[in-house]
């Protein structure tokens, strides 16, 4: 049979445009008979140029799928409708993919009948993931049938209905708040479904057999979930159906899956307008000529615009000469390249976008009458390119913590071991002694506040540290932190100046806590300000806050090094002397413990060298009612000689800590094994024991309840101290 007329120039035209597509296309005539496959169709297929014509094509369809495939394809086409198949194609390497098939008629100018024009998309991945959601959901219901969660059982003949209290959230009811019935069910139902399952209720319940279906409800709550009900119909004495046993369960997520996998399949049918990625074609000089919805969407600009425009307009200047080298390599040689690059927006922001270029040559008569276009495949990477940057900042603050805790704990070891030498040397000389001891006692202060900060930033940022509130009066949290930051700010030789609010100023929180946040902002600002400079300490109230500022004239802050003041790890550029010391921690545990009394730090600065202000808003709360102090258990000694037991599997520390003891006065017996701690205590009745919390076989806090519940020691009370309990 001779092709209709026009044939040939429909292949050509289809060939021109359809070996650039990004998927196989084809092309029949009026008759059937494909008439052209694009050169993607012969890569994939391995068969020959021109093999897959007329019905050739099929030859490339798996046999089991063949008939199916010609099914389709003569019904649809004797009807003159779109249509779609899936079928098992052969790829050039033998192996079988899975392949959706879609097409569309086409009609002349004459509105005659003319062919299908269509398209094929590998989704074997689909296929697998499909069989693979089949699997886990079948898992799941097997799972929770054996769980028996959302069971029933329905006598049919008597209508009576017993259900387990699983179902009722599936109804969005409290459990057992209705009585179990076939129209609870039903009034769940929407009224657009009801007729639909009360057939399939009908077909289901004549037949013994197990079954399942799915179907749509609106809870109590008012949320729509959907249920998946599994069960079997049993027969009764006579052989006819009489019960129903089966379970039901929630497969919205499963269902919402699923919608999601048919919206992904249907984007598969679009090529041009309807891609997920943005499409951009424009002519050798650049000017746009066609754009789809998704490149509008990425450069912020609507299509009217973009024609008007050259892909230069709207390229950031930056990223110019490298596309504009490559692009005029595409157009005269046709080799398709890949940049990525920045398209600028018209509210003055920047979109990061990996293009895929390529050349697309439409035929003419002559050379001359050849008309080229480059196509432009355009993904929006900004997020990718933001995370890239936000992963290479956090590795370079971490390389630059430890570099600094290196430093931070290797610089007290000089003195450390310088003094240590001292002491085997200075036999009898007890002022050189002295000396050696004051060397390590400040050195390992420091390394313990180093130690300290990091603890806590680890329990912040897990969320371990629980805050112990109470009303706590800010004049005196200030009065503390101002008495631990003293001793820097007079070694800087700083002037200091405190402002406090003469009204009652409190807030609910931890004492101890706000006494951190205030000191850290102090020591940030001591260590920052060049020695006698100036330091601001204020308190407010205000509208219901209680504001407490420091503010410095020292080294100041860049808008940059304001964004990330409070981020951990962050700190300004040291000099190489590094004299302000720290880990870049202190700043970020503000933030964190502000956070946690439901308040608010902010920084500011009018740039390098011109000072920075920090400012904590907490809310403000009533005074405390009087109430009576506590005391530490060793406050309540009276001068009196203590026996201590002390409880520790690290050898040195315990020895360590009998020494100090013994030097205070007081009589001390060591374990290092908890196991024998309660036999010991029966023999030396210590009046305080120290527990280390972190025991082998038995933990500290276990061995301090071991301690309470034991009748020799029932009347003992703990301290607040998690690890150590007195008489």
């Amino acid at each position: 049979m001779n092709p209709p007329p026009g044939s040939d120039t429909a292949a050509s035209d289809f060939r021109a445009f359809a070996d650039h597509a990004a998927v196989i296309m084809w092309i029949t005539d009026a008759t059937g008979h494909c008439i052209a496959l694009n050169n993607k169709w012969y890569a994939f297929t391995g068969q020959a140029p021109g093999e897959g014509e007329g019905i050739g094509w099929t030859n490339a369809v798996h046999e089991a799928d063949r008939l199916a495939a010609k099914t389709t394809f003569l019904a649809a086409s004797a009807a003159k409708v779109g249509y779609q198949a899936e079928y098992r194609l052969r790829r050039h390497d033998g192996a079988y993919r899975w392949v959706i098939d879609f097409a569309e008629p086409r009609f002349g100018e004459g509105g005659e009948y003319a062919g299908y024009i269509g398209s094929v998309i590998d989704i074997t991945e689909r296929k697998e993931a499909e069989e693979a959601l089949r699997a886990a959901n079948a898992r799941l219901q097997r799972a929770q049938a054996a769980a028996k969660l959302g069971t029933f059982e329905w006598d049919m003949r008597s209508n009576r209905l017993e259900w387990s209290e699983g179902i009722y959230p599936l109804l969005g009811l409290e459990p057992f708040s209705r009585a179990p019935s076939m129209d609870l069910v039903m009034k769940c139902v929407p009224e657009g479904d009801r007729e639909g399952l009360s057939r399939v209720m009908a077909r289901i319940t004549s037949t013994v057999g197990e079954f399942d279906v799915e179907f749509r409800v609106v809870g109590a709550d008012g949320k729509e979930r959907w249920i998946a009900t599994i069960a079997e119909v049993q027969a009764g004495a006579d052989g006819r159906p009489a019960i129903m046993r089966g379970v039901d369960i929630d497969v919205t997520e499963r269902r919402r899956n699923r919608q999601a996998l048919a919206e992904s399949n249907a984007h598969l049918t679009a090529a041009f307008e309807q891609t997920a990625a943005g499409m951009c074609e424009v002519d050798p000089t650049g000017r746009i000529l066609r754009v789809n919805q998704r490149y509008c969407e990425v450069v912020g600009r609507p299509a009217e615009e973009l024609l008007r425009l050259r892909m230069q307009d709207i390229t950031h200047a930056e990223d110019l000469a490298a596309n504009l080298a490559l692009f005029g390599k595409v157009v005269e040689t046709g080799e398709a390249f890949q940049i990525e690059k920045r398209y600028l927006r018209p509210d003055g922001t920047t979109v990061w976008v990996n293009n895929t270029v390529s050349r697309i040559v439409l035929p003419g008569e002559t050379d001359a009458e050849k008309r080229i276009s480059v196509l432009a495949v355009v993904v929006d990477i900004t997020a990718g390119k933001a995370a890239e940057n936000a992963l290479r900042l956090a590795d370079r603050r971490k390389d630059e913590f430890l570099a600094m805790l290196a430093h931070e704990l290797r610089n007290p070891l000089a003195p450390i071991g310088a003094a240590a030498a001292i002491l085997k040397l200075a036999r009898g000389d007890e002022a050189r002694t002295l000396r050696a001891c004051d060397i390590i006692s400040r050195q390992v202060k420091h390394m313990t506040g180093l130690v300290d900060d990091l603890l806590d930033v680890s329990r912040v940022t897990r969320g371990l540290v629980r805050l112990e509130r109470k009303s706590v009066d800010v004049k005196r949290v200030v009065s503390e932190a101002l008495e631990q930051a003293r001793p820097l700010i007079e070694q800087r030789q700083h002037r200091l100046f405190v402002q406090t609010s003469p009204s009652p100023a409190f807030v609910e929180g931890d004492h101890n806590r706000l006494v951190q946040v205030v000191g850290n902002l102090l020591h940030n600002a001591a260590k920052f300000t060049p020695e006698r400079g100036r330091i601001t300490l204020a308190t407010d109230v205000d509208e219901g806050f209680v504001k407490i500022s420091v503010e410095d004239d020292g080294v100041g802050m860049t808008p940059e090094m304001i964004a990330s003041a409070f981020e951990l790890f962050s700190q300004a550029e040291r000099t190489l002397d590094r004299s302000q010391g720290g880990l870049g921690i202190g700043l970020a545990l503000v933030r964190s413990l502000v956070d946690m009394h439901g308040g608010r730090v902010s920084a500011e600065s009018e740039g390098t060298d011109r000072g920075s202000r920090f400012e904590v808003c907490l809310p403000l709360t009533a005074p405390p009612e009087e109430a009576h102090g506590t005391t530490h258990p060793l406050d309540r000694s009276e001068g009196k000689r203590l026996t201590v037991l002390v409880v520790d599997d690290n050898v040195d520390a315990a020895q360590t800590l009998a020494m100090l003891i013994e030097a205070m006065g007081h009589d001390v017996h060591v374990l290092h094994d908890p196991r024998g701690a309660l036999q010991r205590a029966e023999e030396v009745r210590p009046d305080l024991c120290l527990l280390d919390i972190g025991l082998p076989y038995i933990d500290g806090i276990r061995l301090a309840r071991m301690f309470r519940e034991s009748p020799a020691f029932g009347a003992l009370r703990l301290p607040s101290a998690p690890c150590a309990w007195r008489r």
